[in-house]
């Protein structure tokens, strides 16, 4: 496993001068277990990043027993955003099945807060609730996944999943540098878990839904490792 360190991220003015800096790989946790990337800093948004990146860190050193295997890559680092990506997956000892997980972590850059997606993603994609959807999963509409399984391939969307995705999908998130924002479902039980492919919505369908300014032009420059 590897970590590559991208360009760094100029950011200038006063305003920004305690933005998080530029990213930095760590060495790895164990064999197959990577670190998650720290960003340079003294300031309070370079904190709370190294925070959250951190406690997640020590979660996997706590796994230490369970076979576990982790991977890491920078999918977008930005002057206003940093999209980091995870999966990692294990069995422990005792336990019913192995565990897999797949996801995003998309930081501010300005505040080192994880992103609200609720004040980034176009209204149009969180709207038209069915009955179906769980309200306690808050990215579960279906107009997201509609966009999903327009961005998965055919087959597996018209196939035995086809159940599972009317079900009614929550999603979890995170930005793909040049392409647009990652999507993959994140309230499946673990039988449905082969279904949990990894989708986008496209940036010229965010362009064309009026999507936050900052986050497509963090799309449009954004780097990636």
């Amino acid at each position: 496993m590897r970590l590559i360190v991208l360009g760094l991220c100029l950011v200038s003015g006063p305003a920004l001068a305690d933005a998080a800096g530029a990213i930095m790989p760590q060495p790895p946790l164990s064999e197959y277990v990577a670190a998650f990337p720290r960003v340079a800093g003294d300031g309070a948004a370079s904190a709370a990043v190294n925070a959250r990146l951190a406690l997640l860190d020590e979660g996997a050193a706590e796994l230490s027993e369970c076979d576990l295997t982790r991977q890491v890559k920078v999918m977008l680092d930005s002057a206003d955003f940093i999209s980091l990506y995870g999966n990692e997956g294990g069995y422990c000892k005792g336990a019913a099945h192995p565990f897999f997980a797949e996801y995003g972590l998309t930081f501010d850059r300005a505040s080192g807060a994880e992103v609200d997606w609720k004040t980034l993603l176009p209204e149009a994609l969180l709207q038209t609730k069915a009955e179906t959807y769980d309200e306690s999963y808050p990215f579960a509409s279906a107009a997201l996944t509609t966009a999903y399984l327009a961005s998965i391939d055919p087959a597996t969307a018209a196939g035995e999943c086809r159940e599972v995705y009317d079900m009614g999908l929550s999603f979890d998130f995170w930005l793909l540098a040049g392409a647009g924002v990652a999507m993959i479902p994140s309230n499946l039980p673990y039988a449905a878990t082969v279904c949990a492919e990894v989708g986008y919505i496209p940036l010229e369908t965010l362009e064309s839904m009026g999507t936050d300014a900052r986050l497509l032009t963090a799309i449009k420059t954004g780097t990636a490792e």
